[in-house]
């Protein structure tokens, strides 16, 4: 056995160095979005919002702003302030998410290895840099990009017993990502009341008093730090209900402002969750003919957590108590989604609840189940090359390189000229309008100025809010497929938004159809434009004063000269 041991050990290193060189291939991978600045994530455009801006009282229109301050979470606005005064928020964010990519990775052979040794550690690892769930969570650096390291770093302290580390991690949490936060919590403290009434019945009711010191102080800590995302401001108004949304085009109808809605079911729901770790690829229905995900990805889901949950069950009733947080981190996942359901957006999004510890879930369910296998079965071939089988799956299954094998960002390069000539040129208070799509998005990050409204920012979430947000995006359509002047949309852009520039898209005026926009904003484009004569419409070549700019693609409209 002796004479094994150098072979075996010179074996596990070269797999740990081959695991190694796949995560450096995937981010490699990556390179286009590390070094290009005009590529932008979609998500990571709302995100930026509040740190690319100049000051409030210096922009022409600060609604969508305070609208996405008030949601980043406390943590997250501190870092970027703090990284502001060695570079641009563009920039730190493309560190930031190297970094919490990389950390996810980690942290996901860190606890493959706790749950299944060696093997286990390998898997979790090559899992993850696998996962396109993972990676596009984590490469823009947003606010959720937090959510997969936090809760992995939680269940990892947990499963070593460093309860009370795991405890300080909470306010963490709190601060950065605050869903991780209620879903550890509760969990965290189911797992302390099972261990104080362990400790009572062997009346030692003082062997966890520093455990308890710990979690109280944490509470308040976490307490605090979720109280600036609970006081909305006044504006944001009552928040939609199901009964509402249910009546809403941004919502309940064929491309609408999310795809999330209607909701799936919730057996739907707690399978896409288990996939989204495995392969990255949605397993909602999809539109015939545009379906893309990778066949039988259902079933490897629910596979992967009946394998889970199976090999969990087996060692909780073996007596592995230290496994007990997961079980319970699942448990209040799986609580909290039934809860968020039950009472729309008053938690958050629903499946925000689901989808981060249930991917984790899917990718440790490997590891889990290598670990619930006896000493003796591992060794023995067959037990080798089934698992390695098992683990091949998702490999099959999925895409082969997330990282290249799909377009992970905006490429605004086209719309740059633009972009710097605003920044340049154009009074700090300027207001934009425009045609509400991946141009206006992206305008805010690159010439750091207000726009009227945008489709990112069109959350129907809250009343108030988006019954402004909707006028502003109606008034925008119609001013674009205006055909004069003296059209009354064009008063109210100016007057009552106090609008000073329109941006035109030449690619809007389709010969055929305008481009596709969110619901209900594209019936309404069609309805007022006439692509039959489409010299009509006065933005389509508008008059040669007006324009302040113009390039093959857009031209720049200053409203005040708009006769």
């Amino acid at each position: 056995m002796n004479a094994r041991a150098p072979g075996q050990a010179a074996v596990w290193r070269l797999a740990w160095l081959l695991a190694l060189c796949y995560a450096l291939l995937v981010l490699a991978s990556l390179h286009p979005y590390w070094l290009d600045l005009t590529r932008i994530d979609d998500d990571a455009r709302a995100h930026l919002l509040p740190y690319v801006l100049p000051p409030a009282d210096r922009l022409g229109d600060s609604l969508l702003v305070d609208y996405a301050r008030a949601y980043v979470p406390l943590g997250y606005r501190w870092l970027f302030q703090m990284a502001a005064i060695a570079m641009a928020p563009l920039v730190f964010s493309r560190i930031l998410g190297a970094l919490l990519l990389t950390a996810t990775w980690a942290l996901a052979g860190r606890v493959g290895a706790q749950l299944g040794g060696r093997a286990g550690g390998i898997a979790g690892l090559l899992l993850a840099v696998h996962s396109a769930f993972v990676l596009e969570n984590g490469f823009g650096g947003m606010y959720r990009g937090f959510a997969l390291p936090l809760l992995l770093g939680w269940l990892s302290l947990m499963l070593a017993g460093r309860r009370k580390s795991a405890w300080s991690l909470l306010p963490v949490m709190a601060l950065l990502y605050p869903q991780a936060f209620l879903v550890a919590g509760p969990a965290a403290g189911v797992d302390l009341l099972l261990r104080l009434a362990r400790a009572v019945r062997r009346t030692e009711p003082g062997r966890e008093r520093a455990l308890l010191l710990t979690a109280m102080v944490a509470g308040a800590l976490a307490a605090l730090a979720l109280l600036p995302n609970l006081r909305r401001p006044a504006f944001f108004g009552p928040f939609v209900t199901a009964a509402e949304a249910r009546c809403m085009p941004e919502w309940w109808r064929p491309h609408g402002r999310l795809k999330f809605f209607p909701q799936p079911g919730p057996l739907t729901q707690v399978g896409a969750a288990l996939a989204y770790g495995l392969t990255g690829a949605t397993t909602f229905a999809q539109p015939a003919g545009t379906d893309t995900r990778p066949p039988l990805a259902p079933t490897l889901a629910w596979g992967a957590g009946l394998l889970g949950l199976a090999a969990l069950l087996r060692r909780l009733a073996r007596g592995e108590r230290r496994l007990r947080p997961a079980a319970l981190l699942a448990g209040s996942a799986l609580l909290l989604y039934a809860a968020a359901r039950l009472s729309l957006f008053r938690l958050g999004w629903p499946d925000r609840f689901l989808d981060y510890p249930l991917a984790v879930g899917g990718l440790m369910a490997w590891p889990l189940a290598w670990g619930a296998l006896p000493r003796r079965v591992r060794r023995g071939l067959p037990a080798r090359v089934g698992a390695a089988l098992a683990l091949a799956l998702p490999f099959a299954l999925a895409y082969p390189l997330p990282g290249t094998a799909r377009d992970l960002a905006d490429d605004t390069s086209a719309l740059q000229p633009l972009y710097r000539f605003i920044d340049a040129q154009l009074p700090t208070d300027a207001l934009i309008a425009g045609w509400p799509d991946d141009g206006m998005d992206a305008l805010p990050v690159y010439a750091h100025r207000a726009v009227l409204a945008n489709a990112e920012m069109g959350q129907p979430m809250y009343r108030t809010y988006y019954d402004e947000v909707r006028e502003r995006l109606e008034d925008s359509v119609r001013a674009t497929m205006a055909f004069n002047a003296d059209d009354p949309v064009f008063d109210r852009l100016r007057e009552r938004w106090g609008v000073t520039h329109f941006l035109v898209e030449k690619r809007v005026f389709h010969p055929i159809r305008p481009p596709l926009i969110i619901s209900p904003f594209r019936a309404l484009a069609r309805s007022v434009y006439d692509a039959s004569d489409r010299e009509r419409h006065l933005l389509y070549a508008p008059p040669p004063a007006s324009r302040v700019y113009e390039d093959d693609t857009v031209i720049l409209v200053d409203l005040s000269r708009l006769e």
